[in-house]
């Protein structure tokens, strides 16, 4: 079957039309569309109607049809970024050292607190570690050694209340000042922690409570911590501005707790089994606990000032 008639009439006059004026065509989904003049076909390349691949041709050359990206001045030109300029090396270069040079006043991080590792000016000093109050170990052993003595020798014999009590303080009072003076030795083993030496205060203070066997372990307890101390004071920077600690006043008072745990046990002895006389070790004892106290308060005082240098405030 032949086309029909106004097809055939549409063609002809879009054919002659085209002939005779210049007019393109272009496909689009198998339909022939135009006659257009090519600022029309310009707008809608423009338009996104007429793609680089749609097929286009003017009027009485539809056997010369060509692909739209290949008319001259047909499609739009694509727009070309401009490139980011970048500086050459060397000015690069330039304004990275002034920059690290520029001190850097409002981002700079806060200063780093100051530990043991780096102490500051006047030696080393344990953030965490507690001061160590001399005052009140002597304040207790005074109160503790009155209270007792004076029950003894001042209260008269019928206020046998007023003696108990007096009594019961004083005890209360020395055991409170052993414990405290325990717990400054176990503290003073425990901040040689921080100098590399690692040893534990608590092991090392308690067996000084067990009759006998503790006079002898007063020696690596105290004794030893001593001269432990005076090695680190001499060898580590930090620690030579604080004070030596007397190894002689340490080994008195070692041989003044044996001295006494002894008598106690020999007067005992004696008193309750009649085992040797009981004066000559109630005078060892006594001899014993001047021992106890006179370099007990000695070497409490340097271990003290031992123990606060590293737990001085900063």
């Amino acid at each position: 079957m032949g086309l029909p008639i106004q097809e055939r009439r549409e063609r002809s006059y879009r054919k002659s039309a085209s002939v005779q004026d210049g007019r393109w065509f272009y496909k689009l989904r198998h339909k022939v569309k135009g006659p257009f003049s090519f600022s029309e076909l310009r707008d809608f390349a423009l338009e996104k109607v007429i793609l680089p691949e749609t097929e286009v041709w003017q009027g009485g050359q539809e056997d010369r049809k060509r692909l739209a990206r290949s008319v001259s001045g047909l499609l739009p030109k694509k727009t070309v970024m401009p490139k980011k300029l970048t500086a050459p090396h060397h000015i690069k270069k330039l304004s990275q050292e002034i920059a690290e040079a520029t001190p850097q006043v409002m981002s700079s991080p806060p200063p780093k607190p100051r530990s043991i590792q780096d102490g500051p000016p006047g030696g080393l000093y344990l953030p965490g570690l507690h001061q160590a109050r001399f005052g009140a170990l002597v304040s207790l052993v005074l109160t503790g050694s009155g209270l007792v003595y004076g029950a003894r020798n001042f209260i008269p014999k019928h206020a046998e209340d007023l003696s108990l009590t007096a009594l019961g303080l004083g005890l209360f009072c020395l055991v409170g000042a052993l414990v405290l003076a325990l717990v400054y030795l176990g503290r003073a083993w425990n901040m040689l922690k921080g100098v590399g030496l690692h040893q534990s205060g608590l092991k090392m203070a308690l067996p000084i409570l067990i009759p006998v066997v503790g006079g002898l372990a007063s020696f690596p307890a105290i004794y030893r911590w001593a001269m432990t101390w005076n090695r680190f004071q001499k060898s580590h920077p930090g620690l030579r501005p604080a004070q030596p600690v007397s190894g002689a006043s340490a080994f008195l008072l070692c041989v003044g707790i044996l001295v006494l745990q002894v008598s106690l046990v020999g007067w005992w002895s004696a008193r309750y089994f009649h085992l040797g006389d009981s004066l000559a070790w109630q005078a060892a004892s006594g001899c014993g606990a001047v021992l106890v106290a006179c370099f007990g308060l000695l070497t409490g005082a340097q271990m003290c000032g031992a123990i606060n240098f590293l737990a001085r405030k900063k």
